[in-house]
């Protein structure tokens, strides 16, 4: 309210406009449930509050107009001066930042995706595999062994896979990425000692992947950081036994491949990065003007 850079009985006016804005957009529009498809880790305690997040998102809009707002007028009506940098711009930039980042972590968390597939080992490595929402996921193993990379455990056993991933639309290719994910014991997996089962729910939850932890362990994934989404493909290891050789050699076997998307992350650390450069600024010139007066 106090931002709009308005006349006072003007800024009553659009702060009224606003309220009923934000009650039409919680009771009404409800966008979260309307757009929400129930196909990441979203929590029922979450959901259930759909209502007032609405309602916050609306209020953030409008203080993210007000603050873009005043901090306009004010490098307008007072450019040159100490004032816009001292002050104006740094506290202009850490509303907005904070606005972005916590509608973009939102958006983020609640709006997140997943789907799974269950792939045998060898015989669907190198095919590409069709996933929900045009996504398809192509996986190779390219290498494994004993590493000593300086992690917990000398000589610990890792295995990388190159995977790519690609949206379709109507047939066309709208995008694709390509890298590799990583799995890292102390040891090789051996046969039967987790199970698929286990391995997605350690995948899928971070809460139970906690509870397994063991250490020494690494699981993880190739991720491609998108302007608007976050792209994530997650793929443990295949089994393994000793060989003739003595050396690990794995064994086929049916194992999970889990793609999230994160919608909007990336903005979520633009707007961060804006609340921290504005509190930067602000430090450096108060630290100054102290030296100048000493």
């Amino acid at each position: 309210h106090y931002f709009m850079p308005l006349h006072r009985r003007w800024r009553w006016a659009a702060t009224l406009c606003a309220l009923a804005a934000i009650v039409a957009t919680a009771l009404v529009w409800q966008p979260f449930e309307t757009h929400f498809r129930g196909i990441g880790m979203t929590s029922g305690k979450t959901v259930a509050i759909f209502g007032w997040l609405d309602a916050a998102f609306a209020a953030g809009a409008y203080l993210l107009i007000a603050a873009s707002l005043w901090l306009a007028n004010s490098m307008r009506h007072h450019w040159g001066r100490p004032l816009v940098r001292r002050y104006y711009l740094p506290v202009g930039i850490i509303h907005v930042g904070i606005v972005v980042a916590i509608g973009a972590g939102t958006v983020a968390t609640i709006f997140d995706s997943y789907a799974q597939k269950m792939v045998n080992f060898p015989e669907d490595f190198g095919q590409s595999l069709a996933l929900p929402d045009g996504y398809s996921v192509t996986l190779s193993l390219r290498d494994y062994g004993a590493a000593d990379d300086g992690g917990r455990g000398s000589g610990g056993f890792r295995a990388v896979a190159d995977a790519s991933w690609s949206l379709t639309r109507g047939g066309n290719i709208l995008e694709e990425r390509s890298g590799h994910t990583l799995f890292r014991d102390t040891r090789p997996p051996p046969q039967g000692e987790r199970g698929a089962v286990r391995l997605m729910c350690e995948i899928l939850d971070y809460r139970y992947a906690r509870y397994a932890d063991k250490s020494g362990r690494i699981m993880h994934p190739f991720i491609h950081r998108g302007l608007w989404r976050d792209v994530q493909v997650w793929f443990p290891s295949p089994e393994f036994t000793t060989g003739t050789s003595g050396k690990p050699e794995p064994q086929p076997g049916r194992l999970p491949v889990v793609l999230k998307t994160y919608p909007m992350m990336t903005w979520l650390w633009i707007g961060l990065a804006m609340a921290l450069a504005g509190a930067a600024m602000t430090f450096a010139y108060t630290l100054a003007d102290r030296r100048r007066r000493d």
